[in-house]
């Protein structure tokens, strides 16, 4: 399943705490076939989560939430929370960068004054 507006794919890595091969198989079939979503893989034995995704038609929250509902939880370390941040902010840049009107590149250039 390839989409078009590949600009508006985010891709993540959350590694989780809890998460059993039967939580995995759950969150797996809900999740595989949501809309925005690319590309999902689970890898249990690792507690590891990689997901492509659709920034304009769902977010990291929401996929976080999905974890939650699995009872499956963001492992909490420094470094990891650091991720999901910087995860969040790359979101946020591509939604920012979706919806941005270009001020200059469509103009013909001026003509410069003095030469000729």
């Amino acid at each position: 399943m390839a989409y078009a507006r590949s600009a508006c794919v985010a891709k993540v890595t959350l590694r989780v705490v809890g998460m059993t091969q039967s939580t995995a198989g759950d969150f797996f079939q809900r999740w595989r076939h949501r809309e925005g979503i690319e590309f999902l893989q689970i890898e249990w034995k690792k507690q590891r989560i990689l997901v492509h995704y659709d920034a304009l038609l769902i977010s990291l929250t929401d996929i976080v939430s999905g974890l939650q509902k699995a009872n499956m939880s963001l492992n909490r370390g420094i470094f990891y929370r650091w991720r999901l941040h910087l995860a969040k902010q790359v979101e946020q840049n591509i939604r920012d960068n979706i919806n941005h009107i270009p001020h200059c590149c469509g103009k013909a250039p001026r003509p410069i004054q003095g030469k000729k």
